[in-house]
């Protein structure tokens, strides 16, 4: 049986995230692992103080982990109706992203909300969330801050084996959901100040094509090829009731680079949920332009 692991930590965007982490998992038939990371107490004076000073404060932060655990999923159970998702409760000490890290091993999925406290995720993505969308070792749905039902799957492409890995993801979700494929392509020519270029659209079809070639049957599958940057393009592409499947490392220009990654900047900014896969393969990208 697959898993699906949450990072929970009593906010509003991480109940969000349990949420939703239940709803996938009724669809797969599969368990939750809900985690809560607490911060070890640092004994005061070492053991020249028998380090008795550390055990209390530990004690107590196991026991808050644990009785949070037990709320939040509670609440998400009876919010969502799922009941008969098993839930397993995992409270650990130590640094968030390197617990999130582990606890995610062998898990098909990893859940996390945009926005928290900071006791598993900091404000906006900060450096928890980024360090799991680059790092998890399996996709990682960012949840949005507003539910909304699902009602398409955009995935984006550009020749990379990262988007490769984005568009199996993203056929599985739609075929499991009975949702709707959009697959998008984003070209720009380079921005070079002083010279004027010709701007013909480029006939990028053929290549699109290929890359969607050998899909399931039974599919509705939607092509989009778009003008402007990845980001743009794609966070105008995908609505509140879209689910953005994405690689983790893309092929975007400068600008994008500047901006930070096209994944963490649709994670951060997109306007339903995000899912972000890593693939660590090293075939060669065979981008159209």
């Amino acid at each position: 049986m697959t898993n699906i692991v949450v990072g929970v930590d009593g906010s509003k965007a991480s109940g969000q995230a349990l949420r939703l982490a239940l709803q996938e998992a009724q669809s797969r038939s599969c368990t939750v692992t809900a985690v809560h990371v607490w911060q070890l107490v640092a004994p005061a004076s070492g053991w020249g103080g028998m380090g008795l000073e550390l055990l209390p404060t530990n004690l107590d932060g196991l026991a808050s982990s644990e009785f949070l655990l037990a709320e939040e999923i509670a609440r998400a159970h009876k919010d969502v109706g799922a009941d008969s998702v098993p839930v397993i409760s995992l409270a650990r000490a130590g640094d968030p992203a390197s617990e999130l890290e582990k606890a995610a091993q062998g898990a098909s999925l990893l859940v996390v909300g945009r926005r928290s406290h900071g006791a598993v995720l900091s404000t906006l993505l900060g450096s928890v969330t980024s360090h799991v969308l680059h790092h998890a070792p399996c996709p990682v749905l960012v949840a949005p801050e507003t539910p909304a039902e699902w009602k398409r799957v955009v995935v984006g492409l550009d020749g990379s084996a990262s988007s490769r890995g984005a568009l199996a993801v993203a056929v599985e979700l739609a075929m499991r959901h009975q949702l709707p494929l959009v697959a998008a392509h984003a070209w720009a020519y380079p921005a070079m100040p002083g010279f004027a270029l010709p701007t013909p659209t480029p006939d990028l079809r053929p290549w699109l094509e290929a890359e969607l070639a050998n899909l399931p049957a039974g599919l509705t599958v939607e092509r989009q090829l778009l003008e402007g940057t990845t980001t743009q393009a794609l966070l105008g592409l995908a609505g509140p009731g879209d689910v953005l499947v994405l690689g983790s490392r893309g092929q975007g220009g400068f600008h994008e680079l500047l901006l930070g990654s096209v994944a963490s900047q649709c994670a951060n900014h997109a306007r339903g949920a995000v899912v972000v896969v890593r693939d660590a393969a090293a075939a060669k990208p065979s981008r159209p332009h």
